[in-house]
């Protein structure tokens, strides 16, 4: 690799380890999180609507991906990979690569805010139900996100993770616009 050029999205991808048994390898796994990406990217929010963005596209897939067999996977396969993914991993691998094809310049404004993540509610039926939240890091000017951290409402906080993230950019000048939730007082 040439130490001047940016890795691709893919060539950090191919870093994570394939949990999946030999007979099950049919697709690499970096090609297929790369078009998962690029479907979420495109509206799909399900591994059903993530088949489907394939079957549309698969003759642009095969074309520009070098994808190594001639049709696309089954949305069996794609939920498989969505439930075993190591999530932190692909996290930290996607950061990585943002920061390096993003930056950011002073004046930028950043939003910063979270959300919970649907269906990760557990123990709903009580009081102290815990759930997975996503807080991104969003510029306005180029218009994509330029990093994110999840957390569990039992383990962390949104503050806590909001606070990392702005150590995480770590540049002068940056304009931040967050919810009320993070207005302090001082002491």
């Amino acid at each position: 690799l040439n130490p001047m050029k940016p890795q691709s999205l893919e060539e950090h991808f191919e870093s994570i380890q394939d949990f999946r048994r030999a007979e099950g390898r049919r697709y690499p796994l970096s090609k297929l999180l790369i078009i998962i990406v690029m479907a979420m990217m495109s509206g799909a929010s399900g591994y059903r609507e993530i088949a489907r963005f394939m079957r549309v596209n698969q003759r642009e897939l095969i074309d520009h991906l070098a994808w190594p067999r001639p049709q696309t996977p089954s949305y069996e396969t794609l939920r498989t990979i969505l439930s075993n993914i190591d999530f932190n991993v692909l996290n930290q691998l996607f950061d990585q690569w943002m920061r390096q094809v993003q930056t950011t310049s002073q004046a930028d404004w950043i939003a910063i805010d979270g959300k919970a993540i649907r269906s990760t509610v557990t123990d709903y039926c009580t009081a102290s139900q815990n759930f997975v939240s996503m807080v991104s890091a969003f510029n306005q000017r180029t218009g994509l996100v330029i990093s994110q951290e999840a957390f569990e409402n039992k383990k962390s906080d949104e503050v806590s993770v909001v606070i990392t993230l702005i150590q995480k950019l770590n540049q002068q000048g940056l304009v931040f616009s967050l919810d009320a939730l993070h207005c302090k007082k001082n002491s």
